[in-house]
């Protein structure tokens, strides 16, 4: 696409906020495929690729109020003529699709609704508008619009009118989204930029209450408690057992309902593992805590051929907190589940990384193996019995291009019967040093984001991976009062139906249970083709 006479610009005041900006604007050049010019107002230089130009905001009109006021300020700064459209976007967002289609046509203003569920937050519209004003209408978004360039002045005026309006009866007012509603519903706007566009799909929360698999832009970092998403939102929560904090647990679809080994934090951060046998409706009917199963975390569980189930997970092995990789047998009886021997520590023939996990665990011909890695696909033989594992597989997928962290390992490969095989990944993007402005965030001094993706690969050897997600799975994630981080993390697949369910990991305080169609999920992926695969055994 032709980018030249299109502007991106943004605000970002804070080392957090730029953090967030270097992000974004990451997935906009990748991602997005966006060529044209990138600009950033911050209040401290810092170089950042992608960014063609930086202007640091005066002290006096930084002492204006909330950061967020400062983007209708951009016109003393913009020559609008040298643009045909100008598009602002805030920091905590990332471009997941090439972005071709958000522009918006000649002399059309564009912008994103909120929710799509009728609007009951005082704060936002009834600030500025009466109740009769409000009724009925959405919150629409102020974090990122687009709009044809020669109304881009007169526009970002009416709505700093407003704003300052509100500033003279209250100093400590900081809600631009209100202002850019009343703009907005009282027609003010139509005197300046007559047509307006809301396309489904493109300029939307891609983490909103309707779920828009072709969404352009992800808006991640959402707050507060109005986020009333089911799913496609966050899940079914996984009943709490009220010991601790239970998170990440693996769960296991059984004929008389669920198996759940929950990760528990007891005291001293020691990891846990509870089981917990649930009916069919969720009622819990039977909890056990194995001590042969103390100090293992995020718990997978697994179908043994012989009618037992297979629970692997990482364990501290050492006191300076090495991790490994093991296995336990649990055998079924009618009212529990209980260990069936030792646990069995797993130790491959190459040197260890200082923690092992999230290893991806799969049955092919009546033996186990389990994916190592992803990038390359590494497969181990495992032997369950003696924990011996043998590189025998390596695979080179080529389109591994993914913005958001290293990939790692996830769920368990869930087997699909048509010749291939479904696991969901995880990888995370770490902010060192960052500055927690958000109370929410406390003393933090780093935030980690954990996101999602699925894989799918063949499941006759060598096993080559065949596609991957475009960009990551849009769970809505919300930082909370007890939450650092924002974390969706795989823990295990099944399907139902034509649906593939999974349970996930949430903020690293409870797990969930969401449900996302097979053919959607298939239909997303990126198709990836194998670049080089040894046969046979691997012989390094």
């Amino acid at each position: 696409m032709n980018d030249v006479r299109k502007l991106i610009y943004m605000v970002a005041v804070g080392a957090a906020y730029r953090d967030l900006a270097t992000m974004l604007v990451s997935t906009l050049r990748g991602v997005g495929e966006y060529t044209g010019k990138i600009l950033l107002f911050t209040d401290e230089f810092e170089d950042i690729d992608g960014v063609d130009q930086t202007i640091i905001i005066p002290a006096d009109e930084r002492a204006v109020g909330h950061p967020n006021l400062l983007r209708w300020l951009a016109p003393k700064y913009i020559d609008e003529a040298a643009y045909d459209q100008i598009m602002y976007l805030d920091v905590d967002i990332l471009c997941q699709k090439p972005m071709d289609r958000v522009w918006c046509a000649q002399g059309c203003l564009r912008y994103a609704v909120e929710t799509n569920f009728i609007i009951e937050w005082p704060t936002v519209n009834k600030i500025l508008m009466t109740d009769e004003e409000a009724e009925g209408k959405p919150v629409l978004n102020s974090g990122q619009f687009v709009i044809d360039a020669k109304h881009f002045r007169a526009f970002c005026e009416l709505v700093w009118g407003v704003v300052t309006g509100a500033l003279a009866t209250n100093p400590k007012y900081k809600h631009d989204q209100s202002a850019f509603n009343k703009v907005i519903y009282s027609g003010m706007v139509d005197a300046v930029c007559p047509h307006r566009s809301l396309p489904p799909g493109c300029f939307n929360f891609s983490c909103g209450t309707k779920r828009y698999t072709d969404a352009i832009f992800w808006h991640y970092n959402r707050r507060g408690d109005v986020m009333r998403d089911r799913f496609h939102g966050k899940g079914d929560l996984v009943p709490p057992h009220g010991e601790g904090m239970g998170f990440n647990a693996g769960v296991l679809k059984r004929p008389y309902g669920w198996l759940v080994a929950d990760r528990v934090r007891l005291f001293k951060g020691r990891n846990d593992v509870i089981l917990r046998r649930f009916d069919h409706a969720w009622n819990e009917i039977y909890r056990n805590a194995p001590n042969g199963m103390i100090g293992m975390q995020d718990v997978r569980l697994m179908d043994m051929p012989d009618g037992r189930v297979l629970a692997y997970g990482s364990l501290a092995v050492d006191p300076g907190g090495a991790g490994r990789v093991c296995t336990a047998g649990l055998r079924i009886e009618d009212t529990s589940e209980c260990l069936d021997g030792p646990r069995i520590i797993l130790h491959h023939d190459f040197p260890a990384m200082d923690k092992e996990k999230n290893w991806q665990l799969f049955m092919h011909g009546g033996k186990w193996y389990a994916s190592y890695g992803l990038v390359p696909h590494l497969v181990l033989s495992v032997d369950t019995m003696t924990g011996k594992c043998i590189r025998k597989y390596v695979s080179v997928s080529e389109g591994w291009e993914w913005d958001w962290g290293e990939v790692r390992g996830g769920t368990p490969w869930l087997d699909l019967g048509n010749g291939y095989m479904l696991s969901a990944f995880h990888s995370l993007l770490r902010k060192e040093k960052g500055e927690a402005k958000d109370p929410r965030r406390k003393a933090a001094n780093k935030c980690l984001h954990y996101f999602a993706g699925w894989v799918l690969a063949e499941t006759k050897p060598p096993f080559n991976i065949v596609g991957r997600s475009h960009s990551p799975i849009d769970f809505p994630l919300v930082l909370t009062d007890t939450s650092e981080h924002l974390v969706a993390f795989p823990m295990s697949l099944w399907k139902d139906g034509d649906t593939v369910a999974m349970a996930y990991g949430e903020n690293d305080l409870r797990t969930r249970i969401a449900k996302f169609d097979l053919q959607e999920i298939l239909a997303m992926l990126v198709p990836m083709k194998t670049a080089a695969a040894p046969r046979g055994a691997w012989r390094g």
